[in-house]
């Protein structure tokens, strides 16, 4: 009871473009892998979410994370995961390196999306990118992009709430609990601000 209440004053009430307006691309945020290195629940509710939004509402997918795990590259799984939901992989963007280790993070997640949707939009208007983030990940996703992309690029976004894919099976510990992420995200915020990344 406790956490869901902490847990709605913190998430952020989706944004999403008029009907048949659509997005120039849609970005799915990563969070930590599994044990293994592989998607685990909570990231693959994040994919699922994104995957069902393109070619319908965006013709393309941004994914970009170089995390590695167990040998793994979080990038090159996401990826995997999208093609297993149906994604055609043309429709994929990801760094021409997906193990590139400048992209290790929020921020550098948010600076690649933001470059790479500007780059695609048709020049005559403002770029459209539908960000898909774990809804307590979201406001420092946001925080994140607003600074890197200003006002050049309009945002979207979508938060994916299964609550049910917590799980212990998370390389990164506070991910299993969402009383335990969202601790951890009011600290990455507060962080990310400092270091001026959002």
């Amino acid at each position: 009871m406790l956490t869901n209440w902490l847990c709605r004053i913190w998430e952020i009430p989706d944004r999403l473009a008029q009907f048949g307006q659509g997005y120039d691309a849609v970005v799915a945020m990563s969070l930590s892998p599994a044990k293994d290195g592989t998607v685990g629940p909570t990231l693959r509710s994040v994919i699922k979410l994104a995957t069902e939004k393109v070619p319908d509402s965006a013709p393309r997918l941004i994914i970009s994370n170089r995390y590695m795990v167990m040998g793994r590259n979080l990038c090159e799984e996401m990826v995997a995961e999208a093609l297993r939901q149906g994604v055609d992989r043309n429709r994929i963007i990801t760094p021409v390196n997906p193990r590139d280790p400048a992209i290790r993070n929020t921020a550098t997640e948010a600076k690649f999306s933001s470059d790479i949707v500007r780059m695609i939009a048709p020049q005559d208007r403002t770029p459209r990118l539908l960000v898909i983030a774990n809804h307590l990940h979201m406001r420092r996703v946001l925080a994140t992009f607003r600074k890197n992309a200003g006002g050049e690029v309009e945002l979207f976004w979508m938060s994916a709430h299964d609550k049910s894919a917590y799980t212990r099976d998370v390389y990164q510990e506070r991910f299993w609990h969402p009383l335990f992420l969202l601790m951890y995200e009011v600290a990455a915020l507060t962080y990310s601000k400092l270091k001026g990344w959002a």
